[in-house]
């Protein structure tokens, strides 16, 4: 169930690094745009392949982001919490979800749909700048954690190798 939201602060809207340089004015308009949503642990808020109409900001609780890879293995994006937001890239390019979403704690969502949004982007510029910073942030940390998976299967594979080289070579002098 929906309604507007009221509890969010002007604070608690700008702690979100997109909206932090909105004057009060802003801050209000935009804040008058949410919903609000409580959502149970253990919701699966959206899947990897949705489509994308909304962007989603944490007023308490905790959600994981998070892709399956080709083993079908679970590789947490983050775990986010109060004034953290995602969501963001399918609401600006309204194509399908990156990742999925779950919620871990009891969350209190505050809710931006992609056609709001996009109508106060357009008569507020500066929020697409921030934007963009805040998803050069998080590109940046995901190419962190890429970088850390892929050089750990290296060593994995590096040291497998090895492995296997002296067992043959202990099975050769024997």
């Amino acid at each position: 169930m929906s309604q507007p939201a009221t509890q969010m602060t002007l604070e608690a809207l700008r702690s979100v690094p997109l909206f932090a340089s909105l004057d009060d004015d802003a801050a209000r308009d935009l804040r008058s745009l949410l919903s609000d949503k409580r959502v149970p642990q253990n919701t699966r808020l959206f899947r990897h392949g949705d489509n994308g109409d909304a962007m989603y900001l944490i007023e308490s609780g905790r959600v994981r982001i998070s892709l399956h890879d080709e083993d079908e293995q679970e590789v947490i994006l983050a775990e986010l919490a109060q004034g953290d937001f995602f969501g963001e890239m399918s609401l600006i390019d309204g194509r399908q979800r990156s990742a999925d979403a779950k919620v871990i704690e009891d969350a209190q969502l505050a809710i931006l749909s992609r056609d709001v949004f996009l109508s106060f982007v357009r008569s507020n510029p500066d929020v697409a700048l921030e934007m963009l910073s805040a998803l050069t942030d998080r590109l940046r940390r995901t190419d962190d954690l890429l970088r850390s998976r892929v050089s750990r299967n290296a060593n994995e594979e590096e040291k497998a190798r090895l492995t296997l080289t002296g067992t043959l070579r202990c099975a050769s002098i024997g």
